[in-house]
């Protein structure tokens, strides 16, 4: 199986490396169809595929591809994307019964040769995993093995396991909280002595950054769902905050490793602190801002790097990301380099969930938008305003239908995005609004769940809602009051 843990450019690669595999394997099949064994095209065909699997058991010692629902993974990694590309290789294993296909590092050029002969020469109707299985131990390929579709016990007995996962968990969501409000303590501390032209230590950020990784590494789910949570009155603060947590996520996804994941916090927490030299009138006005207040708004970020250089120990990273954060990809935005022909990395990195959590926030001058409208809206401008390969990341992490998303499902129950599914982004866990009652644990659903009868998903988002309009509270299904 694929290491969930492993980067998120490792994870592009191997799928990657796949995609080109399931296009190879029909043309071999083909090719066992029409060729014999010695003859050089299907030689060929044999060769690409021994080539392509070597590239593959490079990363792991087996190469497993299932078919779920008519949909594609590798691994745990879903091929959603790839489905309608590649299905000649779907339509081929569907037909014969085959629900998945794992070739093992110690596979021979001869197992492959009489594996793809095997598949291009059985009658169809004659040939189900069960019997094909029968067919190749009967040819000593031992190193390729075949599943069978799911059986409605085999689905229900993996629900059940599920579910097992998927109990609440209080003392987790519990230390979330902390983390969460001792940063907001801290970022209101240092920017209250910005604002009275103090200087401040670093010590207390590393420790919130340091707390914040720890939760993101031992995967506590209770934390980015925190980040729902927008604090009108004091939006700079909280705002800060989700985006040094959003930041983490993203940053754990890409495979960095602790001391940058320390940097990219202490930066991601101290980017917007230009803004407490910003006159509140401008900050919080309700209208359109004039060119001049404009330019005025503009000045927090260079504000922000002159206030960062005058702090003992600050990293360049931090003063890097608080002055390029609205530059833009395309450095379109401001302020306008002018030596620099590219922004730092990770400052690309801050420049989304900065945009994400803003856009998604209550503001004097804008109502909070969909969160699924900006992961469309970052999808949109990638190349642009985004680093494309960043932004690709960030909705993978994200979902199409992030935490805290209220949604509608085919059965027109409502629910509330629990927590995304990294290898499927369009089924998520959901809490069911309407099951959830005073002192009961929320009741959490995967939407991969499987129907016992039907064999088909129990449920399925429809719809992305505004929770204003339905009355619903979404930070109460990750924060306990009291």
């Amino acid at each position: 199986m694929i290491d969930k843990n492993i980067s998120f450019f490792t994870n592009q690669n191997l799928r990657s490396i796949a995609r080109r595999l399931l296009k190879q394997i029909p043309a071999a099949i083909k090719s066992a169809q029409i060729y014999p064994a010695d003859h050089p095209y299907f030689i060929n065909s044999l060769e690409l595929v021994q080539e392509t699997l070597a590239e593959l058991f490079k990363y792991r010692p087996e190469a497993t591809f299932s078919i779920v629902e008519n949909e594609l993974y590798f691994g745990h990694l879903a091929l959603v994307e790839d489905t309608l590309s590649l299905r000649q290789f779907i339509s081929e294993f569907e037909k014969r019964k085959i629900n998945s296909l794992t070739f093992l590092a110690a596979v021979t050029s001869a197992e492959l040769a009489s594996f793809m002969q095997l598949l291009g020469r059985e009658a169809v109707d004659n040939s189900d995993s069960a019997l094909l299985s029968g067919k190749m131990r009967e040819k000593n390929i031992t190193n390729i093995q075949l599943g069978a579709l799911l059986k409605a016990e085999d689905a229900a007995s993996q629900e059940d396991g599920r579910r097992e996962e998927m109990k609440f968990d209080a003392a987790a969501r519990n230390k979330a909280q902390g983390s969460f409000f001792g940063s907001i303590d801290v970022i209101k501390q240092i920017m209250h002595k910005v604002e009275n032209t103090q200087g401040f230590a670093l010590n207390n950020v590393h420790q919130v950054v340091a707390d914040i990784a720890s939760a993101i590494d031992n995967n506590n789910k209770y934390l980015l769902g925190l980040t729902t949570m927008k604090n009108f009155d004091e939006y700079t603060f909280n705002h800060s905050v989700n985006v040094a947590i959003l930041s983490l996520y993203l940053g754990k996804l890409l495979g960095l490793d602790l001391e940058q994941l320390r940097l990219l916090g202490e930066a991601a927490m101290l980017h917007d602190v230009g803004k407490v030299r910003i006159p509140k009138e401008i900050l919080n006005k309700q209208g359109k801002l004039t060119p001049a207040e404009w330019e005025v708004m503009e000045s927090h970020s260079t504000e922000g790097a002159e206030v960062l250089s005058q702090i003992t120990g600050i990293s360049e990273l931090s003063l890097a990301v608080a002055l390029e954060h609205h530059m833009h990809y395309d450095l379109s935005g401001y302020p306008k380099p002018v030596k620099l022909k590219e922004t730092s990395l990770l400052a690309r990195l801050v420049t989304i969930c900065d945009v994400y959590d803003a856009a998604t926030s209550l503001r004097v001058y804008h109502a909070p938008a969909l969160p699924a409208s900006i992961i469309g809206l970052i999808i949109s401008k990638k190349g642009s305003l985004f680093d494309p390969v960043l932004a690709k990341a960030f909705v993978q992490l994200m979902g199409i239908y992030p935490v805290g998303s209220l949604v509608r499902l085919d059965n027109n129950a409502l629910a509330v995005v629990y927590a995304n599914n990294l290898n499927n982004i369009l089924r998520p866990k959901v809490i069911l609004v309407n099951q959830q009652t005073a002192g009961r644990d929320p009741v959490i659903v995967s939407l991969e769940d499987i129907d016992r009868g039907t064999k088909t998903f129990k449920y399925s988002i429809i719809e992305a809602l505004a929770p204003q309009a339905y009355n619903v509270d979404i930070t109460k299904y990750f924060y306990a009051q009291g």
